[in-house]
């Protein structure tokens, strides 16, 4: 036996599920697949480069100027940890052999960014203690995929996805004769593919 519940007249009945919870039921945001608009591409190039920026906290450079320059600040350890776990191998490696860098400092950037690469292990095992090399071995051979290759294989999947796109509206604004938007285009992507 089910209660009845006086619904106010005002709520519209739907069968459909809210799925985004945003009072809109029953609708997903668009598959990448349905893409096929010059501002949809637009929009994946600006999220593809968002992915990219995240390696080394979007500032590979000023990073390691930082570990030159002040090894010791609770600034330079705490920008490490936030850019944590994509730092890359580059920045890694002056991480393993800075001798300014506490040894603690050092052990939870490693940590944090394990599993590390093979040349990183290799790196680590002359630079850190038999105990540390240890507990990152552990990680390497348990975890064995790094958040980094992670985001490596989703820049990749994005990456075609947007190489794909680009393919797509080139031959539909050929195909169109629509010169200004084939020219627009090749103008903004500006790379060898696209001026093929």
């Amino acid at each position: 036996m089910g209660i009845e519940i006086d619904l106010p007249i005002t709520y519209t009945y739907s069968t459909c599920l809210d799925l985004n919870g945003d009072g809109d039921p029953g609708l997903l945001p668009p598959s990448i697949d349905d893409c096929q608009t010059k501002e949809c591409y637009y929009a994946m190039k600006t999220y593809l480069l968002s992915l990219e920026n995240t390696k080394d906290g979007g500032d590979k450079q000023e990073l390691l100027n930082d570990l030159y320059n002040s090894p010791e600040a609770l600034a330079t350890y705490q920008k490490y940890i936030a850019a944590s776990p994509y730092l890359t191998d580059d920045v890694l490696k002056e991480v393993a052999q800075s001798t300014t860098l506490s040894p603690s400092r050092r052990t939870n950037i490693l940590i944090a960014n394990s599993p590390l690469s093979d040349e990183m292990m290799n790196l680590a095992y002359q630079n850190v203690s038999p105990s540390v090399y240890q507990l990152l071995y552990t990680l390497k051979y348990y975890l064995k995929i790094s958040e980094r290759d992670r985001l490596d294989m989703r820049i990749g999947d994005y990456a075609d996805k947007k190489e794909n796109l680009l393919r797509q509206l080139l031959n539909k604004f050929t195909d169109q004769k629509d010169y200004v938007q084939l020219d627009d285009l090749l103008n903004t992507e500006n790379n060898t593919f696209a001026l093929l």
